[in-house]
């Protein structure tokens, strides 16, 4: 009886070790998604999909040596069940030196599967040149790359200035503490020109294995409007003039005779601003600065326009089929059409708003619906808060058992994709070019305590433990701005996803409105934007609004309902 165990045992054994050479583990595939990583001087960091590796690009303060970063901490999903390991199999710890500027391997090890993470980093030195008079701001050109260095430092100065005599107030073009200029032309420095053209010094920069070199220009300016960041209802007007000088700029509507003079809201080292208030959108405008009794050349620029929401109300709607509701009639023209070279063969419409249940209706009916549906179900007694209808989204387990998931009830503006399984696919965003500074409306909402939550510990791995349940359901609304080639693909595959986070590359703005908190009458609420780059001008608006925070994961609580109206666009 010992030796048939032991041979019984032998063969188990042998049936594993083969399992292990040959990655064929039974257990599942668990997510290992990456959510935060500390290293010395880390300012943040993006991601991104090569193949199979994550990419991780994090932002090193300049004072930090990127051959020798320390490491500090990695936080992953299921972290509890995975090694994490360096590509020659060392354990990774707390203190480790990381060299970014070559790039650090990980691997992930859950079950036997492998996930790659690639970490590198990016450093970004803070310029600063001041001479004494200067005007404006100092500008800088860096062009590297096939064999050319062309690296310009360049400052105005007023005209009749004496160039053999600049006081060169301040130059930093290298890590604080650590960088050398050869020479050092800090301080009274003769910038007369030899040939009669540029006022230029060569000077080497070095710091730890780097060395540069740097051309300083001194030339004479002008007083002149450097630039405008026009939005709908207000501009920002920037300009240079004579240090210490009186600095004045003045704007008019195209077309007018009469200069209105702005107040400045700052005006320091020969660089002067003014914020214009109450502008007409989509409206053609001139400016000027004045200096020293020196008057700029007229600068045009148009505001943007202001258009708001379509449908805002969520007055219109179509009941397709039997089961699903469609937050626009199919009579909307088609706004946009696009294609995705990760869908091949399939083109994708948009018309303006869209639900995410189209794949929840192969289990269940519809929990997208207008309110005058959801008043005539009793499923709710409240009015809309304005007009006919609104917009009514109801969380709720659609299905029968393990084949059955929680849906989020949802809207968004853009297209639903493809529906995979249980699981689906969503485009946000439409197109849409202008910049406004909030979203504004009205909502009840009647959560639910959290009572499904996806595939708890030792199923599938979870993004959200079962710890989640019985604690209060949370609407979740978004509202965002990015420059995007096509709208941005939302995935809930847990082996595929795709999510929208405020790190999702190519976004300008991002507001994010959640509560947990239930309402006995219509509240206004209102998303402010933060923009990322106040610049940049975007191609895609996002509005995405449901009533369970974290339906993508299928988790919320049946029944919690949001109801959403009076949806209004703010600009400034």
């Amino acid at each position: 009886m010992k030796q048939l165990g032991k041979i019984i045992f032998g063969i188990f054994a042998s049936v594993v070790v083969t399992s292990c050479i040959e990655n064929d583990i039974p257990f599942p595939r668990l997510d290992c998604t990456m959510s935060a990583v500390s290293v010395e001087g880390s300012k943040g960091y993006t991601t991104t999909i090569h193949g199979d590796t994550t990419i991780v690009t994090i932002d090193i303060d300049e004072n930090v040596d990127l051959r020798a970063v320390k490491f500090g901490s990695l936080s992953i999903a299921n972290q509890d069940k995975a090694t994490i390991r360096y590509a020659d199999g060392r354990s990774l710890t707390e203190g480790d030196s990381w060299n970014l500027r070559r790039g650090e391997v990980l691997f992930v090890n859950i079950y036997g599967y492998l996930t790659p993470y690639k970490f590198v980093g990016t450093q970004s030195v803070e310029k600063r040149f001041r001479v004494e008079g200067q005007m404006g701001d100092s500008y800088f050109e860096e062009n590297v790359g096939e064999g050319v260095e062309n690296r310009i430092a360049l400052a105005n100065v007023p005209k009749g200035t004496d160039f053999s005599q600049i006081n060169v107030l301040e130059l930093k073009l290298g890590p604080e503490g650590c960088t050398t200029l050869s020479p050092n032309i800090v301080g009274v420095t003769d910038f007369t020109s030899t040939s009669g053209e540029d006022h230029i010094k060569v000077v080497t920069v070095s710091y730890r294995d780097v060395v540069q070199t740097w051309r300083i220009i001194i030339q004479e300016g002008s007083t002149s409007v450097t630039r405008v960041n026009a939005w709908a209802k207000s501009a920002t007007i920037y300009a240079a003039g004579v240090q210490d000088e009186e600095h004045i700029i003045e704007y008019r509507r195209a077309g007018e005779s009469t200069w209105s003079r702005a107040t400045l809201s700052s005006d320091a080292e020969g660089t002067f601003v003014a914020d214009i208030k109450g502008l007409t959108p989509d409206t053609d405008y001139e400016c000027r600065a004045l200096s020293n009794g020196e008057e700029s050349g007229v600068m045009a620029f148009t505001t943007e326009a202001a258009p708001d929401l379509q449908n805002a109300g969520f007055e219109d709607w179509e009941l397709s089929g039997k089961a699903l509701w469609l937050p626009y009639t199919l009579s909307d023209p088609i706004i946009h059409t696009f294609t995705d070279p990760t869908h091949p063969g399939e083109e994708f419409k948009i018309r303006y708003w869209d639900t995410g249940n189209h794949g929840a209706i192969t289990l269940g009916s519809s929990n997208s619906i207008p309110l005058s549906a959801a008043r005539a179900a009793n499923l709710t007694s409240i009015a809309p808060y304005e007009g006919e209808d609104a917009a009514f989204l109801q969380s709720k387990f659609v299905g029968i058992g393990v084949a059955g998931k929680l849906a989020g009830g949802n809207i968004f503006t853009g297209t639903f994709g493809v529906v995979q399984g249980t699981n689906g696919t969503t485009y946000l965003g439409i197109p849409f070019t202008s910049r406004p500074k909030r979203l504004v409306g009205y909502y009840q909402y009647k959560p639910q305590p959290i009572n499904r939550v996806l595939k708890p510990d030792g199923v599938d791995g979870t993004f959200i433990t079962s710890d989640w349940a019985d604690k209060s359901d949370t609407l979740n609304m978004v509202f965002a701005l990015a420059d995007w080639k096509i709208p941005h693909e939302v995935r809930t595959d847990r082996k595929n996803r795709m999510d929208f986070t405020p790190k999702t590359p190519g976004l300008i703005a991002w507001g994010n409105f959640t509560s947990a908190e239930e309402t006995n009458d219509w509240t206004r609420f209102e998303i402010p934007l933060e923009f990322f780059d106040e610049y940049a001008k975007p191609n895609h608006m996002v509005v995405m609004i449901t009533s369970s925070k974290w339906s993508d994961y299928f988790t919320g609580g049946d029944n919690s309902a949001l109801i959403i109206d009076g949806l209004h666009l703010e600009y400034e």
